[in-house]
């Protein structure tokens, strides 16, 4: 059998431990960096051919819209009273043929159905306008 040496029992094992280093007073905190963002591309330059169309366009969508507002505005004056003698609603097409009633409910019908498309006109249109500028 073979004898290993054995360690002289009066020392104990040294174990190392690592020490860390805490930060003096006298130092400043360190700041973690700050993520750069990605660049973001630099806008098309529009050519003037390109500015002229979305102003002509953005002129058409603006009469458009005067025109739209004006219709509604008239809708919302027109003075519909219960007297059914007074107020009369008429449609006519090209080919003259029309359509005439003084039914109070009917006419009430009709003008909702007008104002609320006249009203959803308005915000389409605004929104293309939105569109035509932002892009």
């Amino acid at each position: 059998m073979v004898e290993t040496p054995e360690a002289p029992k009066s020392e104990a094992p040294k174990l190392i431990t690592p020490t860390v280093n805490s930060p003096k007073a006298d130092s400043p905190t360190p700041i973690p960096p700050v993520p750069i963002p990605p660049a973001m591309p630099s806008p098309k330059m529009l050519t003037i051919a390109e500015i002229e169309n979305k102003a002509q366009l953005l002129d058409g969508l603006f009469q458009k819209r005067a025109r739209l507002v004006s219709s509604h505005a008239k809708l919302e004056k027109f003075n519909y009273t219960s007297d059914d003698s007074n107020t009369n609603f008429e449609f006519k097409d090209t080919s003259g043929n029309h359509f005439y009633t003084s039914n109070k409910d009917v006419i009430q019908k009709l003008l909702k159905v007008i104002s609320d498309t006249v009203s959803n006109q308005i915000v389409e249109c605004d929104s293309q306008i939105r569109n035509v500028y932002e892009n």
